[in-house]
């Protein structure tokens, strides 16, 4: 054993063990090998490995009772003898250790290895597991995100809901006394609530529930009861803004800053349908009477029962079915159904020259009336726009906006829809933010001929007739 001691405590520092074979003397000839194994762990000095399993030693009789095998640890080194060969089977009691096997041992730079693989699979099974995790709580978190805002959706509409009871109560079950008037889905009915609150009731819309602007009419609330489909709006106290703006006695009200406020407004509402709203709307029917004015004659667009829907960067549709009102239809969509943005844009630039001169824009007109289009664009031609505002307006308007306003609107009635400005563009400009405006070119003056000979040959279809600027239905466009 002090063999052995003297070994362990003088090899390398990070190898302190050592083994002894000694051979055995007198009665016991046939066990005649006693095997010994020291070692200490690899903190220690050499010298204190020494003294270590010197104590050890020396308390080994004690502790051992002459036994044949023994083993005494302690906390910096252990001792082991047997009269069998034990090192196979002997694994170093202290990390940094080894023991030796009959053939050798094995070499640290194998546990070292060994080592080396174990941690390198514990640390990828670790990964594994939280990237599992973490794809697991992402897709989870989605859905539930996903069927909270579907939750919210429906409270939101339900807490809007109306029951026919109670509409029909408000409207005095829908009498002639209460109708406003019909859009382009049915008709609008006047009502009051219980609680006082006025409000217009209107039936078969399309849409307009999440729709919230200054400038766009307020959806209060809807029902649906057996085959009746009902939208509940705010009440608008002004009525229209064509029962206002072609009135010769109502029309005293819009002066020119009104005049100017209401246009600017519009030019808001449309821009918010067209780009910045969750829904991409094409109206598809704008015009004077769907201009809605509150009490401080702020301009609110209504009536969607025409408007069309689309999602991402899509902004345009065909259709064989055309719906409209003339005077206000851009060419493109009369002549070949196709709609976009900028038949709205087209829509706008006609509703800007009725307010500015006062004029409806009459495509029936009779024979010695000039079209609106005509005058404003000859007027502007001769460097004469100032004589298109409203003479009723006594000269008192603002000849810069004036100017801006026709400027504005005829290039939004241009031929080639390319060519009409965006809505945001047109808001920058009444914003008075630095846009350049380019000059209009002559807008499409053969289109009233060309309406009235598709009306003679039976292509339009009312059941209401044709005075005015009337509603219209085309079936298969030319």
């Amino acid at each position: 054993m002090e063999d052995a001691t003297v070994k362990a405590s003088s090899g390398p520092l990070e190898k302190k063990f050592a083994t002894k074979e000694s051979k055995f003397t007198g009665n016991l000839s046939k066990l005649n090998t006693l095997y010994t194994l020291v070692e200490c762990t690899p903190d220690i000095s050499l010298r204190d490995c020494k003294r270590c399993l010197q104590m050890t030693i020396g308390n080994t009789s004690e502790l051992c009772n002459l036994r044949a095998g023994c083993t005494v640890m302690c906390p910096n080194c252990n001792l082991r003898y047997d009269i069998y060969p034990f090192y196979g089977d002997a694994v170093g009691l202290f990390p940094g250790s080894s023991s030796p096997s009959l053939s050798g041992g094995t070499t640290r730079n194998a546990v070292r290895r060994r080592r080396a693989v174990l941690e390198g699979t514990i640390t990828a099974v670790a990964l594994t597991v939280l990237l599992l995790v973490g794809a697991l709580f992402f897709v989870f978190k989605r859905k539930s995100e996903t069927g909270n805002a579907d939750m919210n959706d429906m409270e939101a509409a339900e807490s809007l809901k109306f029951d026919i009871s109670t509409i029909r109560s408000a409207t005095n079950s829908f009498s002639d006394s209460n109708k406003l008037g019909e859009g382009g889905f049915g008709e609008v009915f006047k009502g009051r609530l219980e609680n006082g609150q006025e409000i217009a009731f209107k039936t078969e819309v399309h849409l307009v529930a999440e729709l919230q602007h200054r400038n766009l009419v307020r959806l209060l609330g809807f029902c649906v009861a057996t085959d009746e489909k009902l939208l509940v709006y705010e009440f608008l106290s002004n009525s229209s803004l064509d029962q206002i703006l072609f009135d010769p006695k109502k029309c005293a009200s819009l002066d020119w800053e009104t005049r100017f406020k209401i246009i600017s407004g519009i030019a808001k509402g449309l821009l918010y349908l067209h780009e910045d709203s969750r829904l991409k709307i094409i109206h598809r029917d704008l015009k004077s009477s769907n201009i809605l004015l509150d009490k401080c004659m702020n301009p609110k667009i209504s009536d969607f029962g025409m408007a069309r829907l689309f999602g991402g960067d899509e902004m345009q549709g065909n259709t064989s079915k055309i719906a409209g009102t003339f005077g206000y239809m851009a060419p493109e969509y009369v002549l070949a159904g196709h709609y976009s943005v900028k038949s709205d844009v087209y829509s706008f630039g006609i509703i800007i020259l009725e307010i500015v001169s006062g004029q409806i824009n009459n495509f029936f007109r009779q024979e010695d009336e000039e079209l609106l289009l005509d005058r404003a664009w000859s007027l502007w031609d001769e460097g004469l726009g100032m004589k298109l505002v409203d003479p009723k307006l006594g000269g008192k308007f603002s000849v810069e906006e004036a100017g801006k306003c026709i400027h504005i609107a005829l290039l939004c009635i241009q031929e080639d829809a390319s060519r009409r400005p965006s809505m945001a563009t047109v808001v920058a400009a009444f914003n008075g933010d630095s846009v350049i405006l380019p000059m209009p070119t002559a807008p499409h003056i053969f289109m009233a001929g060309k309406c009235h000979e598709l009306f003679e040959s039976g292509v339009f279809n009312s059941s209401s007739g044709f005075t005015g600027t009337s509603t219209i239905s085309i079936p298969d466009p030319r």
